[in-house]
């Protein structure tokens, strides 16, 4: 077999002893430890880097208690507006008057004739008090009217019985103790104030005295100034205590005589009570029905314009009573929205930006969760939430706003801080699940 002819030698070109004969640069020798540095930097910086989630929901800001709704029980027309925006009104006030039959000056007028017809215990009472006609009473002016016939019936047969002078005469005798009673209590308290008077210029005088600025016999004056008020003290009060007695002794004659009357004015007083317990009933039932009144004292706010002639449905908020005792911490209050919302836990910060003070010009208030409610609502199934104002109205720029009620505002929790790289790290373990 012939043998293979043999080759010449390869010499290196010269490009490529060109090359791997330069010398190696400084990307060759640094390049992969810049690389590695510039990774490590980047991951210290997104584990560095925290921030929170944000949820956003709307909120109410109310100071101390918040405004008492006033509600409307019945459909109707407004008859009377007794009050005006920020006015203060007391506990029980009326403060507005549906149209009805009764006039309410009329009906006033007969809440305070049965005030003073109530403590009545016997048909001996009755001829002492007349009760007014012609008013102006709607559906319970059939019930009156019965009552003022009964009262009627009632004090002729007791003209007719032989103790009705008497029991006058005992009534008049009443009258006339208690006028004195109240004449001897205002000069007790007179001479009270007197003796306090005396006592003072007895110890000033004896203080003068240790210091030789006074003498014996003014020390002595003065004392027996002193004495002389408290003597005649007891003896008023002796006086007061004889017309007390008097009094009772009085009202056990009057007793006595009511058990003697007759059968018939005693059932006419069985019915007198009864009706004047009817009214009472009508007339509470007339006030749910048409007046709206006070339930405590407060300055009023109104939520619409109300005037006469405004028509008004059933069930319906028309203003608000602002209690008078705020406390001046204010809360904001509003519903935590499901998503998201395991995130934001008692404690959480937040901050609000109110409606009416736009934040770039006043500024943010700061805000901090206080109660979540442990169950959804049924309408949109979310929690509800309070936030307290530890700065109270004090803003981020250091105005303190001007404080009302049901103040609007956009209310931003912040959640726990998490970093870059647990978030990212996070999102690339969901995606690998879903995957």
């Amino acid at each position: 077999m012939p043998a293979r002819p043999s080759l010449p030698p390869l010499e290196p070109a010269e490009d490529t002893l060109a090359i791997f004969g330069r010398p190696s640069g400084w990307m060759l020798y640094w390049g992969s430890g810049v690389i590695v540095v510039f990774f490590a930097l980047l991951l210290l910086f997104i584990s560095w880097v925290n921030y929170p989630d944000k949820i956003t929901t709307e909120v109410v800001i109310t100071a101390g208690a918040p405004p008492v709704p006033v509600v409307t029980r019945t459909e109707g027309v407004v008859a009377q507006v007794f009050v005006t925006e920020g006015e203060f009104v007391e506990t029980n006030a009326p403060l507005i008057v549906l149209d009805n039959p009764a006039d309410l000056q009329d009906v006033l007028k007969m809440e305070e004739l049965i005030a003073n017809l109530r403590p009545f215990s016997s048909p001996l009472d009755i001829p002492s008090v007349s009760l007014p006609s012609s008013l102006k009473l709607g559906t319970m002016g059939r019930t009156y009217t019965q009552l003022q016939n009964l009262s009627t019936e009632i004090d002729y047969w007791l003209q007719r019985q032989s103790s009705s002078p008497r029991a006058q005469e005992i009534t008049k005798q009443l009258e006339e103790i208690k006028k004195l009673q109240a004449s001897l209590q205002e000069q007790l308290e007179t001479q009270e104030l007197e003796t306090a008077i005396a006592r003072n210029q007895l110890n000033q005088y004896e203080e003068l005295f240790i210091k030789e600025a006074a003498s014996q016999l003014e020390v002595d004056q003065a004392a027996t100034n002193y004495l002389r008020s408290e003597r005649q003290i007891k003896q008023q009060e002796n006086r007061l205590t004889e017309s007390r007695n008097r009094e009772a002794e009085l009202r056990e004659s009057r007793l006595a005589l009511g058990e003697n009357v007759s059968d018939q004015i005693m059932e006419r007083w069985l019915k007198w009570q009864a009706s004047l317990r009817l009214l009472q009933q009508e007339l509470y039932e007339w006030q749910e029905l048409y007046v709206l009144r006070a339930t405590q004292s407060g300055s009023i706010s109104f939520y619409e314009n109300i005037y006469p002639g405004l028509f008004v449905p059933p069930h319906q908020v028309v203003m608000g009573i602002v209690p008078a005792d705020t406390t001046g911490v204010y809360l904001a209050e509003g519903l935590l929205p499901q998503t998201a919302s395991g995130k934001i836990l008692p404690g959480a910060k937040a901050y609000l930006e109110l409606d009416a003070y736009p934040s770039r010009e006043f500024g943010q208030i700061r805000a901090e969760v206080q109660q979540i409610a442990l169950a959804a609502n049924a309408e949109g199934g979310s929690y509800r939430l309070v936030l307290g104002l530890p700065d109270s109205l004090r803003t981020s720029y250091g105005i303190t706003l001007q404080a009302r009620q049901q103040m609007r505002a956009q209310a931003v929790l912040l959640s726990e801080n998490k970093s870059l790289l647990r978030r990212l790290l996070d999102h690339l373990w969901e995606v690998g699940r879903n995957e």
